[in-house]
């Protein structure tokens, strides 16, 4: 792997980009190939080769595998090293991606000198660099080459290496494990080792780490890991329980049921038989998900055999969700009558059980608003939302309104429905729940969309589709795809809606409401697409088949899009049963929607001479529906009915509407949406030419007639459609349409204006067979000229001196008057021309034929080509006339695109510039915080700042931390108080002890002393075996005791007594334990003040706190906030696995500005917040989600709050509490998270401020509807 020379990043990246692919890989596989390969040319060679197999896929995570030749030479490197150099790089490999020196060099078992030895070896033979995150840090030069050094030591050395890192690690492992990232490190270590029994007690929380992480993919390889150390029945059921649900929010429904097959084997049941209830509901739950209906509907039957029914209230949960699902079974088969009786039976077993009630009013609005049962459904929903918020979680209270934004989408008021959405989406981004998150966005985008909105609708679905192909099921995915179809549609990208339509018609399903969304969205392609004959078959075929097992909801859509498909080509008839259906469908439906399809209806059916009695209501409420897309429908086919009926008058003014409708929406959407619509935009008349075009997609009544004479006029788009449609000579014929399409693909793919603009002329010089021509564009700047504001951008076969003579100015002459009538200008012969004859340079230069377009974008000029040929006359024919005009209108569409791209490109580059100089500020400030920290004892790595404030708090902690002397810190919550304890207790001599924490609010008084002191077996209920204390476990070193002042007076004499005797006595034992600890305790809470007021010990106090360090709260040192917000961007990228963005200066001022009553807690969470939403990009102002702060109270403070700062601090604190309440409507995990505390302190402090806690009484207590 060493032959050739080693490449820099930038040349490893131009020899990948340089290969000759059809298809080039994306710029982050490119960044990944890089950084694997290291610069070895041979493993970017490997890397292309994997690349083109997987069609440059992303690359799994873990070891790759070399070819043999690679390895083999890999192995010999690896032989040729030391023995020292050797251990050194086992040691890395056994820690994983990275390694700190420091840590390292603890573990080296040999001289310092041999291991500074083998770092040189190593280094100088290119086998490590330095790891971005510093330069204590080392890692591989070449990651693709680690599973192969894996193999390379001896298996005992490795294990070695492994129980090195495993023994160091455990150290400062708390007794009890955690699902934390320390746990995932541990367990590693532990499997690498071969410790059986810790490589279970911590892979079961590293699992459970990254189920808490949404991360079910890395959670699931835990498991399998886990599963060949399962010795008992016990464990293996307990791994097969956890994995199967895991398996079934992945989608892998069959590997699901599996699962949970191997589950019931080893799980043991008893009478109630509960364990196969579980089993059954399960697996049938399972094949419901895999559209599996029989084997799911028998399933879901046998779980109400087990019991009976209502028998045994532990089975009840289970039957009610049993027969919940088989009500969607009986309504996805038709069966509306089966369906709500299933769910009658279901209410009674929900019982109490607000989730369980909720579902099944969920299901039963589900069920009635696919009847088109608006009133009941929306009981059902009211009452879904009023059980769901008895809950009290936010998932499911999302669910609700997510519901009620569905009942209102459907009935019309689409604005009342993106209200509603907006609420499900902030409840389900608070509950955390990311595939609610991701499925209630895909909604918002379909709310969008029928608001006319679509740049917010496509923004929408590119983040719902990122959440939903990891999170979602296969429903979700089917789902997303067919909205994308019709999407693709409205937006003018028919063949994309095509491609998605044929891809979904391969997949199986045994609904019949699938495959009748599928023959709707179908339908109404095909009158999009004009082919209207083609839609009509399509939606009598589907309406035939599925008509009668369809909800009334779906039939009335098939049957709307017939009705359409029948009224355009004039076939629709009163006697027409299609119209009867829907009709029927429509009777005695209410709202701003359905009475308007009523009367379109009406009037579509209606003879000539009932129509205008009919069509001034059905203009009326036309005006009132907020359905762009209806309205457009409506329309344009009451528009041709009109004009079937020799109504032409109307007809035409309804058409001139229908074009000034689809033009604002068209002009509402962004650039490239816009750019889309405007491919297929509606003729500019309703004449014969447009119902011939319609006629022509009829295969059955299509003629082929006689050629016509060209027009002397440039023909109107509907004509040039018709002839292209009929084959006639001056359209296009089908090469130059391929042409022109190929051409228009090109330039649509560019961004740079001069390659377009280069592309453009050559074309249509190749194209027409001009022998000269230009092209010029308006540029106000431009120096005076021939046409004042415009220059000559791109010329062929014209020289410099020809473009300055009389030339010029009779080409100039044919642009003007081209740009000024805003059409073609075509001289067959410029000699005979009545025009340009008399001009001396047309007999001088002998000009013949002359052609000029205009580029011309909604109504506004800008620019033009021009052709010629000198020598021969009636050099353009027809059809490149025909070329050159549709040719110009894509050409002034990718101009515009350029010049906004380019807009763009400088807005962009503004504000990177403006970036830049903060992080310019922030390299300052960085550098002088680094001379300011030169001067201290010590180095605090970990406490960022650099203020007046953190520089007196350092030379505090400079003088106390390497004494013994108790240490207490004081700050407010969030300010870092554990930062500045682990700072202490590592800068200090016992940094080679263990550092221990704990919380006194988190544990309950009966289990702190337990916890701090140890026990006995036996000293109390389940004590089953000895358990030493924190005090024991953190002997030699320091514990960190954090909210001491919520300790019970009880629990502060028995600490008292510790610390005078410097011994502790477990709870049940006779002889005490000494100890040796370095005491360290913190509190947001004044400790003096609760000894003045007799609620903190006064003795405990002075021994605790030898020296106070008091943290400034961030708003009091301002200064630091650039400094925090690049560290803390800086770790939420690595920890959340987020993009690292760069910060604006306006947001910078919002964020200096903001008081911060959560202080550094809550900065944080908001710039993880930021980030999420900035996906790599620059955080802005408006992404940065601060509350309001609170507005300063009418009244001044009490004279008793006056006069005492600290009964004012308390009273702020209340304040604060109340008025969060109050802005999140009591979601108390919403008012812990915004001001930076947890939710047991929070209670702890409604307690102490004598704030209720129960929703009712607080909600009165508020002054706010519970």
């Amino acid at each position: 792997t060493r032959e050739l020379p080693e490449l820099s990043p930038a040349q490893s990246e131009t020899l990948l980009r340089s290969a000759p692919l059809e298809s080039p890989p994306s710029d982050d596989w490119i960044r990944q190939a890089t950084q694997a390969a290291g610069g070895i040319p041979l493993l970017l060679i490997e890397a292309l080769r994997r690349g083109l197999a997987s069609d440059f896929a992303p690359e799994p995570e873990g070891p790759e595998a070399l070819p043999e030749r690679l390895a083999e030479s890999c192995r010999r490197r690896w032989r040729d090293l030391s023995a020292g150099a050797q251990r050194w790089l086992t040691l890395l490999l056994a820690r994983g991606d990275f390694a700190e020196l420091g840590e390292l060099r603890e573990l080296w078992p040999r001289e310092a000198g041999e291991f500074e030895a083998a770092l040189f070896a190593l280094e100088s033979q290119g086998w490590l660099r330095h790891d971005a995150e510093g330069p204590q840090r080392r890692t591989l030069a070449q990651p693709s080459l680690r599973a192969t050094l894996l193999r390379c030591p001896e298996p005992g050395a490795l294990r070695e290496a492994h129980r090195a890192w495993l023994d160091r690690l455990l150290k400062n492992a708390p007794a009890l494990p955690q699902p934390d990232a320390r746990a995932v490190e541990i367990a590693a270590q532990a499997f690498g080792a071969g410790d059986a029994a810790l490589a279970k007690t911590w892979g079961l929380k590293a699992a459970e780490y990254f189920e808490a992480r949404e991360e079910p993919e890395a959670a699931l390889a835990w498991y399998r890991r886990l599963l060949p150390l399962a010795a008992s029945p016990e464990d293996r059921y307990l791994l097969q329980g956890s994995m199967a649900p895991l398996l079934y929010r992945l989608g892998r429904l069959d590997e699901a049921r599996l699962a949970y097959e191997r589950w019931f084997e080893d799980r043991p049941d008893d009478e109630t038989r509960l364990q196969y209830l579980k089993f059954l509901f399960y697996t049938a739950m399972v094949d419901f998900a895999a559209h599996r209906s029989e084997a799911a509907r028998a399933g879901f039957e046998a779980c109400l055999r087990v019991g009976p029914v209502g028998r045994r209230a532990a089975h009840h949960p289970y039957h009610a969700r049993a027969l919940n699902f088989l009500a969607a079974l009986a309504r996805r088969a038709g069966k509306a009558e089966a369906a709500r009786g299933l769910l009658d039976r279901a209410a009674p077993l929900a019982g109490l059980d607000p989730l369980l009630a909720g579902d099944v009013a969920q299901r039963r609005g589900e069920l009635e608003l696919g009847q088109l049962r608006f009133g009941p459904a929306l009981a059902h929903f009211r009452a879904c939302r009023e059980a769901f918020a008895r809950s009290g979680q936010a998932q499911a209270e999302a669910v609700a309104q997510h519901l009620l934004a569905l009942w209102a989408r459907d009935f019309g008021r689409p604005r009342e429905a993106r209200v509603l959405m907006e609420r499900a989406l902030r409840l389900s981004r608070e509950s955390g729940a990311i595939l609610q998150w991701g499925r209630t966005l895909e909604n918002r985008a379909l709310i969008a969309t029928d608001l006319g909105d679509y740049g917010a609708a496509w923004a929408d679905r590119e983040r719902a589709e990122k959440v939903l192909e990891v999170y979602g099921t296969a429903e979700d995915l089917r789902l997303l795809r067919l909205h994308r179809a019709e999407f693709f549609a409205l937006t003018g990208e028919l063949r994309g809606a095509d491609e998605l339509l044929r891809r979904l018609e391969t997949e199986p399903s045994d609904a019949p409401a699938w495959k009748a969304e599928l023959a709707l969205r179908r339908g109404e392609l095909a009158l999009r697409q004009n082919k209207v004959v083609a839609a009509e078959v399509r939606l009598r075929q589907a309406f035939a088949e599925v008509g009668a097992a369809a909800e009334p909801k779906t039939r009335l859509a098939l049957t709307w899009a017939l009705c359409r498909s029948l009224a355009t080509q004039g076939k629709l008839g009163k006697r027409e049963s299609a119209l009867a259906a829907a009709l029927q469908l429509l009777e005695n439906l209410e709202g701003p929607l359905y009475p308007l399809m009523r009367r379109a209806l009406a009037c579509w059916a209606a003879e000539a001479a009932e129509i205008p009695q009919k069509l001034p209501s059905l203009l009326e409420a036309l005006r009132e529906v907020e359905l762009p897309a209806l309205r457009l429908e409506i329309l344009q086919t009451t528009a041709l009915v009109l004009a079937r009926r020799e109504l032409r008058g109307a007809a035409a003014r309804l058409w001139r509407d229908y074009c000034n409708e689809w033009r604002r929406l068209c002009a509402a959407q962004p650039e490239v949406l816009r750019m889309d619509m405007q491919k297929n935009p509606p003729p500019e008349s309703l004449d014969a030419e447009l119902l011939e075009l319609l006629d022509a997609s009829q295969p059955e009544t299509a003629t082929a007639p006689p050629p016509a004479a060209p027009a002397k006029s440039g023909p109107s788009p509907a004509a040039t459609a018709v002839r292209a449609a009929k084959g006639e000579p001056s359209g296009l014929s089908e090469r130059r349409f391929r042409q022109f399409s190929e051409i228009s693909r090109q330039i649509a793919g560019k961004h740079d204006l001069g390659e377009i603009l280069e592309r453009v002329m050559d074309a249509a010089i190749e194209f027409t067979g001009a022998e000269r021509g230009f092209l010029i564009l308006e540029n106000p700047a431009a120096p005076k000229g021939p046409l004042p504001g415009y220059e000559v951008k791109t010329a062929r076969h014209f020289n410099q001196k020809t473009l300055a003579g009389e030339d010029l100015q009779i080409s100039m002459t044919a642009v003007r008057q081209a740009m000024d009538q805003g059409s073609t200008l075509l001289t067959a012969n410029a000699q005979l021309d009545e025009r340009l004859k008399t001009k001396k340079s047309v007999v001088q230069y002998q000009l013949k034929s002359i052609l000029a377009v205009p580029l011309e974008l909604e109504g506004k000029v800008l620019g033009a080509i021009y052709l010629d040929h000198r020598y021969a006359p009636n050099a353009f024919r027809d059809e490149d006339i025909v070329f050159l005009g549709a040719f110009a209108a894509q050409a002034a569409l990718a101009v515009q695109k350029a010049r906004l791209i380019a807009e763009l490109r400088q807005a962009n580059a503004k504000l990177e510039e403006k970036v830049e100089s903060q992080e310019q500020r922030i390299a300052v400030l960085s550098d002088e915080l680094a001379q300011v920290r030169d001067e201290l004892r010590y180095g605090y790595d970990e406490i960022i700042g650099q203020s007046p404030r953190m520089m007196e708090l350092f030379h505090v902690l400079d003088r106390v931390t390497d004494t013994l002397i108790p240490v207490w810190i004081f700050g407010e919550s969030g300010t870092g108080k554990e930062l500045v304890a682990r700072s202490l207790h590592q800068n200090s001599s016992r940094k080679k002890g263990p550092y221990v924490t704990i919380n006194c609010s988190a544990i309950p008084e009966t289990l702190l002393e337990s916890e701090l002191f140890g026990h006995k077996r036996g000293a109390f209920t389940h004590a089953d075996r000895d358990k030493p204390g924190l005090f024991e476990a953190a002997d030699g070193g320091t514990l960190f005791m954090d909210e001491v002042a919520d300790m019970s007076m009880n629990m502060q004499v028995k600490l008292l007594r510790v610390l005078q005797d410097g011994e502790v006595r477990p709870v049940g034992a006779n002889k005490p334990v000494k100890i040796d600890v370095r005491l360290v305790t913190a509190s947001n809470q004044d400790l003096q003040q609760l000894v003045d007021e007799e609620k903190f010990r006064r003795d405990l106090f002075f021994r605790i706190n030898g020296i106070t360090v008091r943290l400034p709260p961030l708003r009091e040192r301002k200064e630091d906030i650039p400094l925090l917000v690049n560290h803390l961007i800086q770790k939420l990228a690595k920890t959340f696995k987020l993009e690292p963005c760069k910060v604006s200066e306006e947001a910078y001022e919002k964020l200096v500005a903001y008081p911060w009553p959560g202080n550094i807690r809550q900065l944080e969470s908001v710039l993880r917040n930021a980030m999420l939403f900035a996906q790599g990009k620059a955080i802005t102002a408006p992404l940065l989600n601060l509350p309001a702060p609170a507005e300063p109270r009418a009244a001044g403070p009490s004279a008793s709050a006056a006069g005492n700062p600290k009964a004012q601090e308390r009273a702020e604190e209340r304040r604060l509490i109340l008025e969060s309440l109050r802005r999140h409507r009591m979601n108390k995990p919403a008012v812990a998270e915004e001001l930076g505390i947890t939710l047991r302190c929070l209670y702890l402090r409604m307690d102490r401020h004598k704030i209720p806690k129960g929703k009712t009484v607080l909600a009165k207590y508020l002054g706010i509807s519970a």
